[in-house]
């Protein structure tokens, strides 16, 4: 079973950040700047979660908040995410892994 986790993230470190982007690119589809939705079975969301423990492990001032925002119920289907101003893009277009 596939859900989908928003993940974002808050990271001072210039680098740092541009190589986390890079990964989740990697994993699903951004949202806005440092939010992506990514399409996850329980076994990629920890191997996600490891990935991401690795490379911020060295930064004190680093978060990674992930929000498992529901059940993928098909191939298009979407979370329920609720947006305040300009809506940047959608869950579905993105490569499933």
């Amino acid at each position: 079973m596939r859900n989908f986790y928003i993940v974002a993230y808050d990271i001072t470190d210039d680098r740092l950040r541009r190589r986390v982007a890079k990964f989740l690119e990697g994993h699903g589809q951004r949202l806005q700047y440092s939010v992506f939705c990514c399409r996850l079975n329980q076994k990629e969301f920890e191997s996600l979660s490891r990935e991401l423990a690795k490379l911020i492990s060295e930064e004190e001032q680093a978060t990674v908040i992930f929000v498992n925002a529901g059940e993928v119920t098909g191939r298009t289907s979407q979370p329920d995410i609720y947006w305040l101003g300009e809506r940047r893009t959608d869950c579905s277009s993105h490569n499933i892994i």
